[in-house]
């Protein structure tokens, strides 16, 4: 009976050195995301290119995801400003890389969807305007707040539409 339990050890002990070395490898970030802008599941088509002016400050902010990558997402004022009467942050917001002013154009570039158990939805966007020599055409994120609630980002949304908030985007033909 004794022995029996040895001979299972070292399999036990492989089971844990093979989990602990696939935890610590960096995630390939190219891997974490799949394009679904063309798939007729997510209605999106239609949306992918549209160009939108801020009406409002906003900011491109780096932001650690729940799988440990961090982006860049453009917040709304009220995400990183203190001083906004309706703060609030989101969740493990590490830091504003840059403010936009009013006016700023972006374009609506693809939809991803995460490749791991959530499984969510992101919309990434390329800026059209200039923040440095280097800024044009850089693609980003959009935060989820600055679009108008649907049934592929919001379940619960009766909308299958995407549309952008208007209280913080016009559309620029």
């Amino acid at each position: 009976m004794r022995y029996r339990n040895i001979r299972v050890l070292p399999f036990f002990a492989m089971a844990i050195f093979l989990f602990t070395c696939s935890c610590n490898k960096k995630r390939d970030s190219r891997n974490m995301y799949t394009d679904v802008s063309l798939a007729q599941d997510y209605n999106f088509k239609s949306f992918s290119g549209n160009k939108y002016r801020t009406k409002v400050e906003v900011a491109i902010a780096k932001i650690k995801t729940h799988s440990g990558e961090t982006i860049e997402v453009i917040i709304p004022q009220d995400a990183y400003d203190d001083k906004h009467p309706e703060y609030n942050p989101p969740p493990f917001l590490e830091k504003v890389v840059a403010k936009l002013p009013i006016g700023f154009t972006i374009r609506i570039h693809a939809l991803l969807k995460e490749n791991g158990i959530a499984g969510l939805l992101r919309v990434q966007v390329s800026l059209e305007d200039d923040i440095d020599a280097s800024s044009k055409g850089k693609v980003v994120y959009i935060d989820r707040t600055m679009l108008t609630k649907n049934k592929f980002m919001y379940p619960s949304s009766p909308a299958n539409e995407w549309t952008v908030d208007s209280k913080l985007l016009e559309h620029v033909k």
